[in-house]
């Protein structure tokens, strides 16, 4: 017991955290797409761009299209947002997409999505309508330059209710098609262990290929244990699944309350024990003078998981009090 009390305060102390940060930006090149994902963590959602990359360049080939492609993804990670899209021909060095280390010279198909989580059918969907409409839209983005009489900072796209249709369409059979094919994530140094990968718009986590869940959405996927062939796989930002050894699978454990804003991070801390931590805003009430008001701040706050009894203690205060009372009884 005193072992899993160091190792938590050790863990605690160790997670580090700093309140200000920027978001930035990751960009990756399959082919003749490039994507690039606006966030402000390590979140998994950037591993979920990359497989959506690849699914994109083989969707051009199958449609036999070499000319470059933007997809554009900026993450909603804070709270609640509405979800936009935008199918566009421009300019990529232009003031509104340009960056630096910008793999693209000149014009390309664009597709932008604004969203908390990505979807390959969506993204596939809106590729797919861009290449075939191609000369359409390029020749509604004049219609627009010319009835404006002035340059926008926005890219020119597409009527909104137009892409609202083109997502309520059947799927073609290419579509289909490319959808079915495997995209494992993205992790050069895999060998064993649990793992993902995407095929029909969900996601199926496995153990040494044997499949233990299917999710519609990954928010934070974390290997634990000796070896790191344990795993935590959150599917929403208040859940999570764990996968163990020889195909062990727990039942789904819901966080209370978390209101959490970036990962989690999870560490082993032995004897079956995994520690979940993670960072929330918290509004408390408080009273001066003047009389009461509310504060917002920044807290922390760490759950165990008990691998073996698949249990989660939900309030550490609780066991760490425990603790001392124990220890104090021992004296």
């Amino acid at each position: 017991m005193r072992f899993i009390f160091t190792s938590i305060v050790v863990f605690i102390l160790t997670s580090g955290h700093v309140l200000a940060h920027e978001d930035f930006y990751v960009t990756k090149v399959f082919g003749n797409v490039t994507t690039r994902i606006k966030t402000g963590f390590d979140y998994e959602e950037i591993n979920n761009v990359a497989m959506l990359g690849q699914l994109a360049e083989k969707l051009c080939k199958a449609l036999k299209y070499s000319e470059p492609v933007f997809l554009d993804f900026i993450h909603c990670y804070v709270g609640n947002c509405a979800s936009g899209f935008f199918i566009s021909y421009d300019n990529v060095n232009n003031e509104y997409l340009k960056w630096s280390g910008n793999p693209i010279n000149g014009d390309a198909i664009v597709v932008r999505q604004i969203a908390r989580h990505f979807q390959s059918q969506t993204t596939l969907k809106l590729l797919e309508y861009a290449i075939l409409n191609l000369k359409h839209i390029k020749s509604t983005q004049r219609q627009i330059s010319y009835q404006k009489g002035y340059y926008r900072l926005n890219p020119n796209s597409i009527d909104t209710l137009a892409i609202k249709r083109i997502l309520i369409t059947p799927n073609s059979d290419l579509l289909n098609n490319t959808l079915k094919i495997r995209i494992d994530r993205p992790d050069k140094d895999f060998r064993y262990g649990v793992s993902y990968y995407l095929q029909n718009n969900r996601y199926f986590v496995h153990r040494n290929e044997v499949v233990l869940f299917d999710f519609d959405n990954i928010y934070d996927f974390k290997r634990t244990g000796n070896l790191g062939n344990w795993g935590i796989i959150f599917d929403s930002d208040s859940s999570f699944y764990y996968a163990g050894g020889l195909s062990q699978k727990s039942k789904r454990h819901v966080i209370e309350k978390p209101l959490g804003y970036k990962p989690f991070k999870v560490e082993y801390i032995g004897d079956g024990k995994v520690a979940i931590y993670f960072w929330y805003w918290k509004k408390e009430r408080e009273e001066d003078e003047v009389g009461e008001f509310y504060t917002v701040g920044d807290k922390q706050r760490t759950l165990i998981y008990l691998t073996g009894e698949d249990k989660l203690i939900q309030n550490l205060n609780k066991l760490l009090n425990l603790v001392l009372l124990f220890d104090n009884v021992k004296k």
